[in-house]
């Protein structure tokens, strides 16, 4: 399927206004199928949570421009509020900064696209920016190197180079002049996991005379540096995630007064939020913070190299942040939900989860928080299958590009069959790598092996067309290629590989008499 037929996959109309066609996707529809289960909840704390903000982590994987135009109506239909666009190395730096971006970065032009489509469809943009941990893409360059907290690793910037924060500021003025209309930045600073370890920062440690937690000093500094800066020179509110402040000092906290300055994120990303947070954090951020979020997740904190969506681990990931607001913060005022959706663990990890098999995900833990109703997660799972016109259990729907959705699932299958067909007695015991190397096994049980195989073989040629094709309909064919590579060929590889093997087998007529002389190296 190419790009101009996703219009004739879903067609949408105005909130409140008249379908176009009887089984297209309104807003009155979805608010219909919602408020038709019984169990309406007082006091319900999803209530808090007005702003739900979508997060596109474009880190090696960046959706075409041409399939936003397409994702953000289905955004807004959802109940979504904004989104959080995390470009990493997809911003194009220019000037100084030339050096960080990627050579297939998008364009101004097409950065005010994304702006005209969020507009179109009254979402929020909040750009967000890694500013201390998480810098792989910035210090990975060999001119970066003496900016690194820690030499060999590229993660975590030094605080204590004046370069540094020159870096940042730099790159924020930039974000900030493609998007002067947000009235937010988020800043990131999550899992800062190396501070206080260069000579630089040993030095300036040593100056913090009486001061127990010099690291935190450390940490501290930074951030209320780029806070401040971003509010006096671009006038914008920031944003930041919240661990590095789990286990500071209340007191240590509150003599920074970062409290006025950031809005913090509280994140969890576990189907049991209420025992992974100390309930006595919320007492302590409620005192030193006005403004606090939760962060959840619909894609990308499963397993690194996770291909399809476990849709039930993150709408339990919903439901446990409910249960969690209402039990151990009722007290809390919340600006609201980031729904994080991330694209690789760092820069460095392999491709997870794509947004463009995370949308029944997405829509599930949407109608979750979006239902003025407590319902059953195998409720929100039919309303979410309803809402994409999906004739089975979240397959074959009619949404943007739903058909990859589908064919990442068989790839899944075929990858599963062949798990499978290893694991059985008769692959263990006459298929097992000394057998293949070694052309020397049982054809009876070969052949067996052999029709499973070539089935699986045959199907994974076929799929890896249309598999391609549907990719490139979202993304951009160098990073469609890195995925190829990442969930598709190694198996592929693997199979051929066997294949060859069993044919090799199977034309064999008669064997040699033991001992037999073995053949060592490590190719099938």
């Amino acid at each position: 399927m190419d790009t101009q037929n996703m219009d004739a996959e879903m067609s949408i109309s105005a909130a409140g206004g008249q379908p176009r066609s009887p089984g297209e996707i309104t807003f009155d529809k979805i608010v219909q199928l919602q408020q038709s289960d019984e169990g309406l909840l007082q006091n319900d704390p999803r209530h808090k949570l007005s702003r739900k903000i979508v997060h596109l982590d474009l880190k090696g994987m960046p959706p075409k421009i041409s399939y936003l135009s397409k994702l953000f109506p289905l955004l807004k239909l959802m109940g979504v509020t904004g989104i959080l666009v995390e470009y990493e190395d997809m911003f194009p730096y220019h000037g100084s900064l030339a050096s960080i971006a990627n050579k297939k970065a998008y364009t101004p032009k097409e950065i005010a696209q994304l702006n005209g489509f969020a507009l179109e469809n009254n979402l929020e943009v909040i750009p967000l920016l890694q500013t201390f941990g998480h810098m792989e893409f910035v210090l990975k360059l060999e001119s970066n190197i003496e900016l690194r907290e820690v030499t060999r690793y590229p993660q975590v910037l030094c605080p204590s180079d004046n370069r540094s924060i020159e870096l940042v500021k730099i790159m924020i003025d930039q974000v900030m002049s493609l998007h002067p209309e947000v009235s937010q930045l988020h800043i990131g600073s999550d899992e800062v996991y190396y501070l206080g370890l260069c000579p630089r920062c040993i030095s300036r440690m040593s100056q913090f005379i009486g001061d127990g937690n010099p690291k935190a000093d450390l940490f501290l500094h930074h951030v209320k540096s780029v806070a401040e800066y971003v509010i006096n020179k671009h006038k914008k509110r920031v944003m930041m995630w919240d661990d590095e402040f789990r286990q500071l000092d209340e007191v240590l906290i509150n003599s920074f007064q970062l409290g006025p300055l950031v809005d913090i994120v509280v994140w969890n990303y576990k189907s049991d939020v209420e025992t992974q947070l100390d309930s006595s954090l919320w007492g302590k951020y409620k005192r030193l913070f006005p403004s606090i979020w939760i962060g959840s997740a619909f894609k990308g904190a499963d397993r690194p190299d996770s291909m399809v969506v476990n849709e039930g681990h993150y709408l339990a990931n919903h439901y446990s942040w409910i249960r969690t607001l209402r039990y151990q913060a009722p007290t809390v005022d919340f600006q609201g939900i980031i729904l994080t959706g991330w694209q690789r663990f760092d820069h460095f990890s392999v491709l997870c989860e794509i947004i463009g098999v995370a949308i029944p995900s997405l829509m599930s833990c949407m109608t979750y928080l979006t239902s003025t109703r407590e319902l059953p997660m195998e409720r929100v799972f039919e309303l979410s299958n309803e809402k994409l016109r999906c004739q089975s259990t979240l397959g074959h729907c009619a949404y943007p590009a739903s058909n990859l959705y589908d064919e990442v699932s068989r790839l899944q299958k075929y990858k599963l069959d062949f798990e499978r067909l290893k694991s059985q007695s008769a692959f263990r015991g006459w298929a097992h790598s000394i057998n293949l190397r070694n052309q020397l096994s049982n054809t009876a049980i070969m052949e067996n092996i052999y029709s499973d195989i070539s089935r699986i073989m045959s199907e994974l040629s076929s799929l890896s067309v249309s598999l391609e094709v549907s990719l490139k309909t979202i993304y951009p064919d160098w990073s469609v290629r890195e995925w190829m590579l990442t969930h598709f060929q190694p198996t592929h590889t693997e199979i051929q590989e066997l294949y060859n093997s069993l044919t090799r087998i199977l034309e064999r007529i008669t064997f040699p008499v033991r001992p037999f002389v073995f053949n060592e190296t490590s190719d099938w």
